[in-house]
């Protein structure tokens, strides 16, 4: 993750960069990562390196901020 996709997560998601790197997860096949909040009602995202992204409540499965990100939902 890049320097500045890591920033852009840590303001969004309101935690530390430390945070955002350890919560978080590749996704290879979309060159994106998957970060959260871990607190309950935490903020979700989906962020590609080219800094595209979808920001979801924490409601939303893993597999559902995919399927959205991979149909082309982004805010």
């Amino acid at each position: 993750m890049s320097e500045k996709v890591l920033q852009i997560a840590s303001e969004i998601l309101g935690i530390s960069i430390d945070e955002v790197q350890k919560n978080s997860k590749s996704v290879p096949e979309e060159n994106a990562f998957f970060c959260w909040n871990p607190i309950r009602g935490g903020l979700q995202m989906i962020i590609n390196e080219t800094e595209e992204k979808l920001v979801l409540g924490s409601s939303f499965s893993f597999d559902k901020t995919l399927e959205l990100f991979r149909e082309g939902k982004r805010n």
